[in-house]
């Protein structure tokens, strides 16, 4: 390749491409910044302090780290060697043409070997290009009886994938465009390998043998029906596509289902990357705007069917004994002394999506997991997004615009069950022995022995309703309930807000806060408008419990166990023996009226109730705020008004931790104490413990903002943006600063007098 210059001189710049072996976690930080010495040339220095690139793969194959799921990357990159001369470890540039001329030009890149270059080392990021990621794994498989007393190693490319690139292809029984793969049958006899390929950021469709489809990435592949059958669609990054299964058609999809091989070792790895969108059908129904079908696996021998999908995608999919519209996700897992994991991830906007449970009806749906095993590592993962109206049913009721319900139940397993949701409408769900409305998720896990995750996510603009198992609920926030005997519990609250929030104390005082915070008193009154309230107890172990919720425009109500309530959003019930449990929920509000009520109490416009308890252990309460409204909520044995955060732990034997951080702009805000009132206030802390390393830390900042905190036993006074801090310390140094300004004056007089004594005594010498 040559270059003009002023249209006569011709420079060359020895294009190659080259190889570059890396490990999985800076693979996106090299598509997105390029490759960079500083950063990612890790591993050599023998020829220069740049970035090094292979003529050969096997090369950077030993540079390549393998990933969680046994796959490396290799990146296939365009390179302007130019001239090259050989390096050392000291050069951080490429050495000059002439030693003896300081102006000499410089080399473009340096080399192993001069004569027959296999490693090429470049320092300026101008002359060089990640053109093609390749993904890959080293396998080891045992062939058929003629081989059985060896063992071959092959690596297998799994798809090359074009950057910044558009194309299309056509599949041998049908018609596509803007595709990057085209379907491929295996071979009925020896061994099958496909290996279609796509490039990163384009757009296409495919079509499979027996339908047709739009958009797609990858068709579907029949495994061979003897011997080895290795199924590996694959898929890039931010594409999109739609494909359809062999007995269905469907849109805008990303991976088809795979037959498993009948006879043999069938190995079925469906992959789909981040921010495509993509519709497909179920083998026994029909589906629109789904990620993934479901795999078939073998009849006789091992199937591995190990289907995988990012975020940010769109799509529906039907379950297999029944038909569904506008859905997201159906995963429905069994198996026993196995290690199970069942992925799903969903993002949509503005659409009405129904799912249909074994027992009852639904519409407008999003994600519907139910999850059972034995002896098994079991992973259930889902996602979800929208903005428009959903709803899903429980399997003994009815419901309607509703997000997800999780239901798993477990022995001796690791279970992870994670929630998603984000929505911009109006949403419902019922309890299993309750009607409720306009909800958002209701997540109910129960195992013996095991390792619990249970992570809810949701973000709302409208209203949103669920009951509690004893009571009805309208447009609430959060309920969390945790129980556990013998187990770690992380419980943790994060919410943002925009308007004013109030909640009061059970009847305590905290000291101390962090710079540029303030002294906040705890109450028990009444209270409206509130954030949070976390009350942890538990025996022999260690709690965490996550909260976090943002709302735009919306009033929302929970209700207790032995109370009523409206507007509410979560319910989380978790119970467990012997087990590691983790308990997640977000949610964001944005000018929000809430209510929430306590169990011996009523409440109005309240955003959480976090319960826990714990004897023994390790406990973490983080609670985090942000507002701009007004919010309230109740104590178990009094009201309160305008509040930010109520943390209350209890704990024997424990190291104990409560963070608590909140922003504010333009609020007013209002606490009352113990034996007063008071307005306008942030943070209140409330820990008590008996032999632990106790830490309490609150943080907030606050703009423009009116502060009002009342002593406990008078008025309150405004503040703004000020930092007090009420301590014995505190309080010593100031008797300490009131008592040197009494001894002041008197040690001045003694002073004076002395000296009057002083001039006497000179006066009576003189005079002598």
């Amino acid at each position: 390749m040559t270059v003009k210059i002023d249209g006569h001189k011709r420079i060359s710049v020895n294009e190659r491409r080259l190889f570059h072996g890396t490990s999985p976690e800076i693979v996106e930080a090299i598509c997105k910044q390029n490759f960079d010495c500083r950063l990612h040339g890790k591993n050599a220095t023998r020829y220069g302090q740049g970035s090094y690139f292979a003529l050969n793969a096997s090369y950077s194959h030993d540079y390549a780290k393998e990933d969680m799921n046994s796959s490396r990357f290799m990146f296939l990159a365009k390179v302007l060697v130019g001239s090259y001369t050989r390096g050392y470890s000291g050069h951080r540039r490429p050495p000059q043409k002439d030693p003896s001329n300081l102006a000499s030009d410089l080399y473009d890149s340096c080399v192993d070997y001069i004569s027959n270059p296999t490693i090429f080392v470049v320092f300026d990021t101008d002359q060089f290009y990640p053109e093609y990621i390749i993904t890959y794994s080293t396998v080891s498989k045992s062939t058929s009886s003629n081989y059985s007393s060896r063992q071959t190693r092959r690596a297998r490319l799994l798809y090359a994938a074009n950057l910044y690139n558009l194309g299309t292809a056509s599949n041998p029984s049908g018609s596509a465009a803007r595709s990057g793969y085209a379907a491929s049958t295996a071979s009925t006899l020896g061994l099958a390998s496909v290996n279609p390929r796509r490039s990163l950021y384009n757009r296409g469709t495919t079509s499979n043998p027996s339908g047709s489809a739009a958009r797609s990435g990858y068709a579907a592949s029949t495994a061979s029906t003897l011997g080895l059958a290795s199924v590996n669609p694959r898929r890039s990054l931010y594409n999109r596509g739609t494909t359809s299964n062999p007995s269905g058609s469907a849109a805008r999809s990303g991976y088809a289902a795979s037959t498993a091989s009948t006879l043999g070792l069938a190995s079925v790895n469906p992959r789909r990357s981040l921010y495509n969108r993509g519709t497909t059908s179920n083998p026994s129904g029909s589906a629109a705007r789904s990620g993934y079908a479901a795999s078939t696996a073998s009849t006789l021998g091992l199937a591995s069917v190990n289907p995988r999908r990012s975020l940010y995608n769109r799509g529906i999919a039907s379950n297999p004994s029944d038909s569904a519209a506008r859905s997201g996700y159906t995963a429905s897992t069994a198996a026993s002394s196995l290690g199970l994991t069942s992925n799903l991830t969903r993002s949509l906007n503005n659409i009405l999506e129904t799912t249909s449970n074994p027992s009852g009806s639904a519409a407008r749906s999003g994600y519907t997991a139910s999850t059972a095993a034995s002896s098994l590592g079991l992973t259930s993962s889902l996602t979800r997004s929208s903005n428009n109206l959903e709803t899903t049913s429980n399997p003994g009721g009815s419901a309607a615009r509703s997000g997800y319900t999780a239901s798993t139940a477990a022995s001796s397993l690791e279970l992870t069950s994670n929630l998603t949701r984000s929505s911009n409408n109006l949403e419902t769900t019922s309890n299993p022995g309750g009607s409720a409305a306009r909800s958002g998720y209701t997540a109910s896990t129960a195992a013996s022995s095991l390792e619990l995750t249970s992570n809810l996510t949701r973000s709302s603009n409208n209203l949103e309703t669920t009951s509690n198992p004893s009571g009805s609920a309208a447009r609430s926030g959060y309920t969390a309930s945790t129980a556990a005997s013998s187990l770690e519990l992380t419980s943790n609250l994060t919410r943002n807000s925009n308007n004013l929030e109030t909640t009061s104390n059970p009847g305590d005082l905290l000291h101390e806060v962090a710079t540029h915070t303030r002294l906040l008193p705890l109450a028990c009154g009444s209270a409206a408008r509130s954030g949070y309230t976390a009350s942890t107890a538990a025996s022999s172990l260690e709690l965490t419990s996550n909260l976090t919720r943002s709302l735009n425009n919306i009033l929302e109500t929970t209700s207790n166990p032995s109370g009523s309530a409206a507007r509410s959003g979560y319910t989380v019930s978790t119970a467990a023996s012997s087990l590691e449990l983790t308990s997640n929920l977000t949610r964001s509000l944005n000018n929000i009226l809430e209510t929430t009520s306590n169990p011996s109490g009523s409440a109005a416009r309240s955003g959480y109730t976090a319960s826990t308890a714990a004897s023994s252990l390790e406990l973490t309460s983080s609670l985090t705020r942000s507002s701009n409204n007004l919010e309230t909520t109740s104590n178990p044995s009094g009201s309160a008004a305008r509040s930010g955060y109520t943390a209350s732990t209890a704990a024997s034997s424990l190291e104990l931790t409560s963070n608590l951080t909140r922003s504010l702009n333009n609020i007013l805000e209002t606490t009352s104490n113990p034996s007063g009132s008071a307005a306008r206030s942030g943070y209140t802390a409330s820990t008590a413990a008996s032999s632990l390393e106790l830490t309490s830390n609150l943080t907030r900042s606050l703009n423009n903002i009116l502060d009002t905190t009342s002593n406990p036993s008078g008025s309150a006074v405004q503040r703004s943006r000020s930092s007090n801090v009420l301590s014995s310390s505190v309080s010593s140094r100031g008797l300490q600063r009131a008592a040197n300004k009494d001894v002041a004056p008197r040690e001045k007089k003694e002073k004076e007098k002395e000296k009057g004594q002083m001039r006497d005594n000179v006066n009576t010498e003189d005079t002598n």
